[in-house]
């Protein structure tokens, strides 16, 4: 009865990501394809409403030998905190469109049902007081591990160290994926915490002295990160109205590098909201340089 519930739940994911990521770019068949994946798992959208299959890849290993090489898929995504499948797989619809290719998500979370359905499990298995408590214990170590707090006024600012973190699923998935395919990979696309994601990866390819492709774009929305010096190619974009951006931005001196403000915008990306980051336009624009040498 429980797994039948949680199933239940898995489809309803999209109510809360509706709120922050552009859920009309899927349709109904697509959010269906999504339902069931898992965090950690990752996704490859193709371009086009309701055009082609969303694939699932339970695995590294399996997204690899299906879309690595020459060929495969270059650009990938991490959506924010809470995200589930559904914002995931939004997101890369809203890039996949633009770049007309395919484009992978690394699933960062369940959405509101991480909380909500282990709760309900918690009442046979688990204490629910015990799992929030473990919760804000894991967030409160991480974020005395990856940053200082700064105070600016009644703001916090965080500030990444600039060495990589252990730990976060998605960043060490997306450090597997670029220790083995880095050559092959154009373009990371991340918002709010999905771009800290993404920076901690590429600091983690730094740390372990891997080979840096400094060709690979770092797209970031929502909050500016630092990145290792290797990569320039570093487009950031956050909206002036967006107070949980910038609170999460990470920097170092005094300028945040490419870092753009978007006027009289906020924090989600949901072309249904007037004041949406526009990602969408602001992938447009970047079109021609993202696909350089493509």
């Amino acid at each position: 009865m429980l797994d039948w519930f949680e199933r239940r739940m898995r489809l309803g994911s999209g109510l809360i990501d509706i709120l922050f990521y552009d859920l009309v770019a899927l349709s109904d068949m697509e959010l269906l394809q999504v339902a069931e994946a898992k965090e950690g798992e990752i996704l490859v959208v193709t371009p086009g409403f309701g055009v082609g299959e969303i694939r699932v890849y339970a695995t590294v290993d399996a997204f690899l030998e299906a879309c690595g090489g020459q060929v495969g898929v270059d650009t990938l995504v991490i959506a924010g905190v809470g995200s589930s499948a559904a914002g995931t797989a939004a997101l890369a619809k809203n890039v996949a469109n633009v770049l007309e290719r395919p484009v992978a998500g690394i699933v960062s979370s369940l959405g509101w049902r991480d909380i909500f359905s282990h709760g309900i499990k918690g009442l046979t298995a688990d204490n629910l007081t015990e799992r929030l408590g473990s919760t804000l214990q894991f967030w409160a170590g991480l974020v005395r591990e990856v940053t200082n707090d700064v105070f600016w006024g009644q703001m916090v600012r965080f500030r990444l160290k600039g060495s990589y973190v252990e730990g976060i699923p998605e960043s060490e998935i997306l450090l597997d994926i670029l220790r083995r395919n880095q050559k092959n990979m154009r373009t990371l696309v991340g918002h709010s915490k999905g771009s800290l994601s993404i920076a901690n990866a590429l600091f983690g390819l730094r740390d372990q002295s891997a080979i840096e492709n400094p060709r690979i774009n770092v797209v970031t929305f929502g909050c500016g990160v630092n990145v290792p010096n290797s990569y320039q190619n570093l487009f950031q974009y956050i909206g002036t109205w967006d107070m949980l951006g910038i609170t999460n931005t990470t920097a170092k001196g005094e300028l945040w590098r490419g870092l753009n403000w978007v006027w009289f915008k906020g924090h989600d990306t949901n072309s249904l909201n007037q004041f949406h980051l526009p990602v969408v336009d602001i992938l447009k624009e970047l079109k021609p340089r993202l696909l350089e040498d493509a």
